[in-house]
């Protein structure tokens, strides 16, 4: 079997304020654990620094939560946030809540449409520069989500400079 290497998809935006959007979904690759879900994301951020060259928005489901980080391994969620962190982003939902990682109120995936079985694995990382400018977070309900996905929407406001 073939490695696979995690291939987010970055697209330049045009406005006010141009920014590069790294859009993520973390899934099942690979032959490990540590090479599913998160560890795709920690090896790409390792392997890619120079995407983080200007403002950048990382957004999109990493499938994985600081919850699930088990023997302090390296690689997994919190490694994630850290590095993201060194490299100029926070989450505009922590940030906006005041919640920690781990300890989040307001699920964004209900596994398989279980309503009894939500998990907060959606993220938006903003540069940190922008937190002052971070007017609104919003995650979507089940109630209007649940027909189309087994994940809500997580929508960030931010002003313009």
């Amino acid at each position: 079997m073939e490695e696979i290497e995690f291939c987010p998809m970055r697209i330049t935006v045009k406005g006010p304020e141009p920014f590069t959007l790294i859009a993520v979904w973390a899934c099942r690759v690979g032959k490990t654990e540590k090479d599913h879900y998160v560890g795709q994301v920690y090896k790409s951020l390792k392997a890619h620094p120079a995407w983080f060259q200007g403002p950048v928005i990382v957004a999109g489901d990493l499938n994985s939560n600081t919850r699930w980080d088990e023997g302090g391994g390296v690689g997994g969620h919190a490694d994630v946030v850290r590095m993201f962190g060194e490299y100029g982003l926070s989450s505009a939902y922590h940030a906006h809540f005041d919640e920690e990682q781990g300890a989040e109120s307001r699920p964004t995936e209900y596994f398989f449409r279980h309503r009894d079985r939500p998990y907060h694995v959606d993220y938006i990382f903003i540069p940190k520069p922008w937190l002052s400018r971070l007017q609104t977070v919003e995650v979507g309900g089940y109630g209007q989500w649940s027909r189309l996905s087994d994940h809500c929407p997580v929508i960030v406001d931010v002003q313009n400079p």
